[in-house]
């Protein structure tokens, strides 16, 4: 079982590591682990759009690009319409000179760009990425959900109160709420 067929089973955000270099490639995968991530795919620009393209499920790409050029290019509109269509997010990592190009290419909100981060910036940026793609799901173990159900029925009874005491009107008229009296008052 490889990398890839481990990363269904866990329960980090699943990253898929692009870079023009490997230099890159090891930033990117450090960063990932860092976070607690599972690495889907490392690839090469080259490999990446075919990567990104099949039915590979991916939370955030990790884009480290050193040198613009045609296959970051192709890989710029691959994370674009990714992002557009909703598939995932991205953190693209680029060069000072290349920052302008960068930008041009890519500017859907859930495409984080970075201009020579730090690998603890490029930590920061990923696990936000990250949790902002991830799927929430609360699910209540063991009594079925029922001291969740009392907690929260407790709460609003609270706020309730609270709001009915904070409504109360003294002899003027006068509210806690405020200094003018409330306009309206049901008899």
């Amino acid at each position: 079982m490889g990398e890839e067929d481990n990363a269904r089973y866990a329960s980090g955000p699943d990253i898929a590591i692009i870079a023009d270099t490997p230099t890159g490639l090891a930033r990117g995968q450090a960063a990932a682990r860092a976070i607690g991530g599972q690495i889907v795919f490392a690839a090469d620009l080259d490999e990446a759009e075919s990567r990104l393209g099949t039915n590979v499920r991916v939370d955030t790409a990790l884009c480290l690009v050193e040198s613009l050029g045609q296959p970051a290019d192709a890989l710029f509109a691959a994370i674009e319409d990714a992002a557009r269509d909703g598939r995932f997010g991205s953190v693209v990592a680029v060069a000072f000179d290349s920052l302008d190009a960068a930008h041009g290419r890519l500017d859907h909100r859930d495409v984080e760009i970075l201009c020579d981060p730090s690998d603890a910036e490029l930590i920061g940026a990923l696990a936000l990425a990250a949790v902002s793609r991830a799927p929430v799901l609360n699910e209540p173990k063991g009594d079925g959900g029922n001291s969740h159900l009392l907690r929260i029925s407790e709460e609003v009874g609270r706020i309730a109160r609270a709001l009915a005491e904070l409504s109360k009107g003294g002899a003027d008229g006068r509210t806690d709420l405020g200094e003018a009296p409330f306009a309206y008052r049901p008899e």
